[in-house]
């Protein structure tokens, strides 16, 4: 990843950690800001990251479950000129978001959706988790709480520190969990939903500054598919 970009030096999970400027007023003030310290030193070193990604949805209502694997590349940089690319599988999706722009190609539908991240087709395809991208320091200091939970331990066995971000004001979601690794580096970060609904994200096999083309972030569009702004 060239430095396009992903917000003054944090990237959409450090951008949650941010939140935290929010501190409860317990003895967990010490811990949380320990962690958001080591956030920060482990992204000034960052330059690009590639890694495997598992999502999983789950509806508790109507009781259903849907994961996805795929890839995800991260550009950092400054200010809202962020860059990202999700490879979803099955079925084959290609979600960019630059500059607070987003692309969905859905190859199987014939169709790509194009318009601003904040939007709800961008969001449906996984640009949801990175909404923070283009919120300010400021606005997110302003708009959460954040408490400890327990440590534990994700799918690679990975010892990790948990997070739990609460919104100070009404949003559509009502929760941000993440969990971060000792150097750092957030492995997974769940959101859940006013309505109950959850969305968790969990990253594995990371590679750090690796090569990336910023080519990357301007997928070609499949003969045959139609854009459709939204």
């Amino acid at each position: 990843m060239s430095r396009l970009s992903f917000i003054p030096r944090v990237t959409v999970f450090s951008l949650f950690l941010l939140a935290t400027a929010a501190l409860p007023a317990s003895g967990q003030v010490g811990e949380i800001r320990k962690w958001l310290k080591r956030v920060d030193t482990h992204y000034k070193a960052l330059q690009t990251l590639r890694s495997d990604v598992t999502r999983e949805t789950v509806n508790p209502q109507i009781g259903s479950t849907d994961s996805r694997r795929g890839k995800i590349v991260l550009l950092p940089g400054k200010g809202r000129d962020f860059a990202v690319r999700l490879d979803w599988s099955s079925p084959s999706e290609v979600l960019t978001v630059v500059n607070g722009k987003f692309l969905l190609i859905a190859p199987s539908k014939g169709i790509a959706y194009s318009g601003s991240a904040d939007s709800a087709k961008s969001k449906s395809g996984g640009a949801g988790a990175l909404r923070a991208l283009s919120m300010s320091e400021a606005d997110i200091r302003a708009n959460y709480s954040a408490q400890m939970g327990k440590d534990a331990t994700v799918k690679d066995g990975t010892q990790v520190a948990h997070l739990i971000l609460t919104p100070l004001v009404k949003n559509e979601y009502s929760l941000v969990d993440l969990w971060v690794d000792s150097d750092g580096m957030p492995r997974q970060i769940k959101i859940t939903l006013r309505n109950g609904d959850t969305d968790t994200w969990y990253l594995s096999g990371i590679q750090k500054n690796v090569r990336v083309d910023g080519k990357e972030f301007s997928p070609p569009i499949p003969k045959g598919v139609k854009v459709e702004p939204v």
